[in-house]
């Protein structure tokens, strides 16, 4: 009798055993597969930063393009962009927030409140909640 008792109680470590076992497999299939979203995103967030350049010669060509074929080029990709995740950071008129913008110049103007953005030089973007390009922003700072 004492040896099926025993018996019993290796069997119940192995399957102990192997509970843990399975457990910690499935804790490291979804940690794998939450990396490799990781990666994902940060690979396209790279990309979206290499076509910022592309963009802001668009928003500078604009004005001066009559080309309508031109224009719904710009708008198709930018459609595309947001629908990836891509997001411009509103600054004018916007408190200046260290974490969306970078401030390139300061004036003193009595117009405008105390530590508002008063212009934006280059815009900002977001992509994925993520801020992949600060704006730069000119600041009003009163004395």
């Amino acid at each position: 009798m004492p040896k099926i008792k025993k018996h019993k109680k290796d069997d119940e470590a192995v399957i102990n055993q192997l509970k843990r076992l399975q457990a910690d497999f499935d804790n490291y299939k979804k940690r794998v597969i939450k990396e490799k979203e990781i990666v994902a995103g940060n690979a396209c967030a790279e990309l979206v930063k290499k076509l910022l350049p592309v963009i802001d010669s668009f928003d500078k060509a604009m004005p001066l393009i009559t080309d309508e074929g031109v224009k719904l080029i710009r708008k198709n990709l930018m459609k595309t962009l947001k629908d990836e995740g891509l997001e411009e950071i509103k600054s004018k008129d916007e408190k200046f927030d260290t974490f969306l913008h970078e401030a390139v110049m300061t004036v003193n103007s009595k117009e405008a409140e105390d530590n508002v953005v008063v212009e934006e030089a280059e815009k900002g973007y977001k992509f994925g909640g993520k801020v992949i390009r600060p704006a730069k922003v000119i600041v009003n700072k009163k004395p």
